[in-house]
């Protein structure tokens, strides 16, 4: 069975825009998230045969005295969200192979015809 092809499961999915970069957004009270695309700045040369490094970064911020403790409960909860949603498509299935002979080898053969 392939995840995400029956309605049932598609149901589960929840659509997620990327937030903007560069602009802080409101994650919940007290704290805000910014995305920061970086990339390196171009030589001005031919860059199509150059591997490109590009470095995504995520800036949490709270404006609260206890916005480091704010910032790390989320970062903990998203983290435990994501590891339920990871463990909920693990695949507990037992499968049997079975060696089938398809052929007699010609040391098998000879084998045979000793007897």
């Amino acid at each position: 069975m392939t995840y995400g092809n029956n309605v049932e499961q598609l149901k589960q999915y929840n659509i997620c825009t990327l937030p903007p970069n560069d602009k802080w957004i409101d994650i919940r009270e007290g704290l805000e998230f910014q995305q920061q695309l970086l990339e390196p700045d171009s030589d001005g040369g031919d860059n199509s045969n150059k591997v490109r490094k590009t470095t995504i970064k995520f800036l949490f911020r709270g404006r609260n005295p206890d916005g480091d403790k704010i910032i790390n409960t989320f970062i903990q909860e998203s983290f435990d969200f994501y590891m339920e949603k990871v463990k909920a498509t693990q695949d507990f299935s037992r499968y049997l192979y079975m060696l089938v002979k398809t052929s007699k080898s010609s040391n098998e053969e000879g084998d045979s015809e000793d007897n």
